[in-house]
């Protein structure tokens, strides 16, 4: 048995309603696994990554050495990420996702002529990415032994 109010279920109904959420949608979502449901709710606390651009609550992160120029190896910003705690505060690929959905004038206002990764979406070898593409916002992955230039920032929130 739930120990979650009446009023409190009928509040979440209501604004899964607005948010254009149908009936299947939410049958998905209740059998959804503990681990997926505590990716949700890890994501809703995150807060969302477009409202944190829009209010200059994100900075494209460098490395020190992409900073003076220099190419970097990505195991090396992974592995600096990772023993500076900053992982955690990384972009993912869900919020990459977020962004590429936003659209090609979000994506060149906030980050024309960057290839903008999601460090704290690596899987495995390689790290998510957008960069535009022929005209629109393109998803694709790096892979960790490749090089990151100056022009090749993570997305972090600050």
């Amino acid at each position: 048995m739930s120990y979650f109010s009446s009023g409190q279920l009928n509040q979440l109904g209501d604004a899964l309603e607005r948010a254009g959420w149908l009936p299947e949608d939410v049958t998905n979502l209740g059998q959804a696994g503990k681990a997926r449901l505590a990716e949700i709710r890890l994501s809703l606390q995150r807060n969302d990554i477009i409202t944190l651009i829009e209010t200059k609550q994100t900075e494209p992160w460098l490395h020190d050495d992409q900073k003076a120029d220099l190419i970097v190896q990505g195991y090396k910003i992974l592995a600096y990420l990772d023993q500076n705690g900053l992982l955690d505060s990384c972009a993912n690929l869900g919020e990459l996702r977020s962004i590429q959905f936003k659209g090609i004038e979000f994506f060149q206002r906030y980050f024309a002529g960057k290839v903008i990764f999601g460090w704290g979406g690596v899987d495995g070898e390689s790290v998510p990415c957008l960069f535009v593409f022929q005209g629109e916002v393109v998803q694709s992955r790096r892979q960790l032994n490749n090089r990151w230039h100056i022009d090749d920032p993570g997305l972090r929130r600050i």
